[in-house]
């Protein structure tokens, strides 16, 4: 079964963020990658390159995800965040994507990515930013 995970997105503090989020949650670490240390480091403008592109903290059941924001956007308090499914296989992403975008906007088509994954970003129909994340098996 598929599970919903909190997908936080900042303004450029995202590392502070998850840090104290961490230390809340009892000295968790969070790991890390940069726009700088990812294929998309090339098309990132300078200022951006050790902005967070994604970040995960996991405590048994608790997990929370986030990322500073792409470059030339910027979030607002309280609409930054995402819901983010991940999925258990292949054709439950394919399901979800394909029921969600009927009446959604589009904002990455659902995609094989650098990371591993297939993956997509969706605005619903009523302002709801969600993610797909279905992680490949490893070989």
């Amino acid at each position: 079964m598929s599970k919903i995970i909190n997908y936080l997105t900042f303004n450029g503090n995202c590392r502070e963020a998850m840090d104290y989020y961490g230390n809340c949650f009892g000295a968790v670490s969070p790991t890390y990658m940069t726009f700088g240390e990812s294929p998309m480091a090339e098309q990132t403008p300078k200022e951006f390159l050790n902005n967070i592109m994604h970040s995960n903290l996991i405590k048994g059941d608790l997990i929370l995800y986030a990322s500073d924001t792409m470059p030339n956007q910027e979030v607002t308090a309280g609409t930054m965040i995402s819901l983010s499914v991940d999925c258990k296989t292949e054709e439950e992403i394919n399901n979800y994507y394909d029921a969600f975008a009927k009446e959604s906007k589009i904002v990455m088509p659902l995609q094989n990515t650098f990371w591993g994954a297939k993956f997509a970003m969706i605005v619903d129909k009523f302002g709801i930013p969600w993610m797909f994340n279905y992680d490949f098996p490893k070989k």
